[in-house]
């Protein structure tokens, strides 16, 4: 996998940014948009600048953010061909171009700006790749909603995946509560039209989730930058190594074995690990006994983030908990 640097990208931006302090202004700017002035939104898509920043800060952190989705599912997506729906400057489609390779691929976006920023930057790395803007149903695709479900509701995407038939669906979204709303619209609807949930959900049940509205599942990746970007990102006071996010995989038929998820870290034990696990897509609470791990597996369970996949075996149950052995020690 290539390590895009800030060099690497700078030339092939629409806007010629002259200092460094203008390009930290800049994505401050654009972070504001997203967070503080979701109104001027509209705004700043008609601003080249602004998009710019936005290309440097997100596509740099998005390529290793998607090497650590991937890694997460467990999955290799090789053999498809991407649609990028919402591909915005082409982060994502950037990104999976640099893992996965490929000599054509499909992207949807409605800002021209965005669409002409996505074209200098895929052109620039990949001469030879070709970009459609047509669904092809003859083909093996996976359909990548990168940050872009949020913002265009659970209804839109639906309309999308109907329309162009891919063999699997890939939500990658923030991992806020309000994504995690539309992303459980958007699973009761993909399960009626056929397609099934192979993560983070064990099955096709109802979430247990539905209707606790101040709690919501979200995973949490870790993830390394080139200095040059790491430096940009810390200047800009942005963390883009830990990152919450919602990640769903759709797929028409599935194979999976039914798995446990870690939902959420509670706070560790002098004597054990206790974890929330969403297992049969309901919540139930862990206890891992230390003095059954070696150092080294207590310092990598230590790591663990929400989303990891888990095998155990129940060794006692409780009233409030299992304690449990774990299979998977990693």
């Amino acid at each position: 996998m290539r390590e895009f640097t800030l060099d690497d990208l700078l030339p092939h931006l629409l806007y010629s940014f002259k200092t460094e302090h203008e390009i930290i202004k800049s994505i401050q700017e654009v972070s504001d948009a997203f967070t503080i002035n979701r109104h001027l939104i509209g705004e700043y898509l008609k601003n080249p600048r602004l998009i710019s920043a936005y290309t440097l800060f997100y596509l740099a952190t998005n390529i290793p953010k998607l090497q650590s989705v991937i890694n997460v599912l467990g999955a290799d997506f090789k053999d498809y061909h991407l649609i990028d729906i919402g591909a915005g400057p082409g982060t994502f489609s950037l990104a999976w171009m640099n893992l996965f390779g490929g000599s054509v691929l499909t992207q949807i976006e409605t800002s021209s700006l965005m669409k002409e920023q996505s074209m200098k930057l895929l052109k620039a790395f990949y001469p030879h790749l070709k970009i459609e803007t047509n669904f092809n149903e003859t083909i093996k695709s996976l359909m990548l909603f990168g940050h872009s479900l949020n913002e265009m509701g659970a209804e839109q995407g639906l309309k999308y995946v109907l329309k162009g038939k891919p063999e699997k669906v890939l939500l990658i979204e923030p991992g806020t509560k309000e994504s995690f709303r539309i992303g459980l619209d958007f699973r009761e609807q993909m399960l009626k039209n056929g397609y099934v949930i192979s993560y983070p959900c064990q099955n096709q049940n109802s979430c247990g989730l539905k209707n606790q509205t101040d709690n919501w599942c979200h995973q949490i990746v870790d993830v390394k930058h080139h200095p040059s970007i790491e430096r940009i990102t810390q200047i800009a006071k942005k963390d883009r190594r830990r990152l919450p996010l919602i990640i769903q995989l759709y797929e028409k038929t599935s194979t999976k074995k039914s798995e446990t998820i870690l939902f959420r870290v509670l706070k560790e034990t002098k004597h054990s690990f206790e974890w929330e696990v969403c297992q049969e897509n309901k919540i139930e609470k862990w206890q891992i006994e230390k003095k059954d791990l070696t150092k080294e597996e207590q310092k990598s369970l230590s790591l663990f983030n929400p989303g990891q996949k888990l095998t155990g075996v129940t060794v006692k149950e409780m009233d409030s908990l299992k304690r449990v052995r774990l299979v998977n020690k990693i």
